[in-house]
């Protein structure tokens, strides 16, 4: 047996030496490891919960992301699996989903459709908070489905899965079918892509960037999927850093209205609305 103290001061100082945020990072592998919060532990543990608290601590200071070691994160009032091959739900996105529940609640039994879904946190959350809603989660990765699937099947089951190309899904989707379009689309670019953090290559290159100048999606969602949306429908956008005004201005250059920006709870301009017009 092992002092369940001695274990958790060594973590936090092995993570406060490489800068890491340790308080809050120890508490949640320290969680993950021994299977509760360090202030709830006995006062032993055994040697194979040690073993397994060394060995996360050392994947998290080689800048594996905590989120991906502990197996799960929170995102509004749940829960999210997720791992390798998705992308890490993020706070600056509830904004968007809170976006496209307001949006939702305004139809009847609206139709919903979200691109990009990765883990499925949007669409999750509008399914919860709008249950008359009809929500599609599309996605083309298969490593993000794995979790799209099993947290759609614990936190929303009857959203929908669609495994597509946005670039090629509006071809089979009806005139005016559905009601909100909302995405938080890979928006990087590949100039800002070459100089993230360490920590973000762990995260699917395909969620992150566009692999050009960030807007492709934007461009692309924002013109072809206009013809899908109903009279009055939303489209909700996720926008990167600094991106909100040119999104704005292609909102506008194709017509809708309404155009809207919310800022994240870092006071961040992180969401943009619009309606289409009628």
């Amino acid at each position: 047996m092992v002092n369940a103290a001695k274990c958790y001061f060594e973590m936090k100082r092995r993570l406060a030496d490489v800068g890491i945020c340790e308080n809050i990072e120890a508490r949640e592998l320290f969680r993950a490891a021994v299977g509760c919060y360090y202030i709830d532990s006995p006062e032993w543990i055994d040697e194979a919960d040690s073993d397994k608290l060394y060995d996360f601590t050392s994947q998290r200071i080689d800048g594996r992301p905590l989120q991906y070691i502990v197996g799960s994160w929170s995102f509004l009032d749940f829960d999210l699996s997720i791992g390798e091959g998705v992308l890490i739900p993020r706070p600056d996105t509830e904004i968007v989903a809170e976006t496209a529940i307001e949006a939702a609640l305004k139809f009847n039994a609206p139709v919903v459709t979200d691109l990009c879904s990765g883990s499925g946190c949007i669409a999750i959350a509008v399914k919860r908070a709008v249950a008359n809603s009809s929500v599609i989660a599309a996605e083309l990765s298969e490593q993000a489905m794995v979790y799209l699937g099993k947290n759609i099947s614990a936190l929303a089951d009857g959203v929908q899965v669609v495994k597509c190309d946005v670039f090629d899904y509006q071809q089979t989707l009806e005139d005016e079918s559905v009601d909100i379009i909302v995405s938080n689309p890979p928006y990087v670019s590949a100039d800002e892509y070459a100089r993230l953090e360490k920590e973000l290559y762990y995260e699917p290159k395909s969620a992150l960037t566009d692999g050009a100048d960030g807007y492709s999606f934007y461009r692309h969602i924002i013109s072809e999927y206009k013809r899908v949306l109903k009279p009055h429908g939303y489209i909700v956008l996720e926008a990167g850093d600094g991106m909100s005004e040119k999104i704005c201005e292609l909102l506008c250059g194709c017509g809708y209205i309404e155009v809207t920006v919310k800022n994240d709870m870092f006071g961040l301009p992180r969401c943009v609305s619009a309606q289409k017009n009628v």
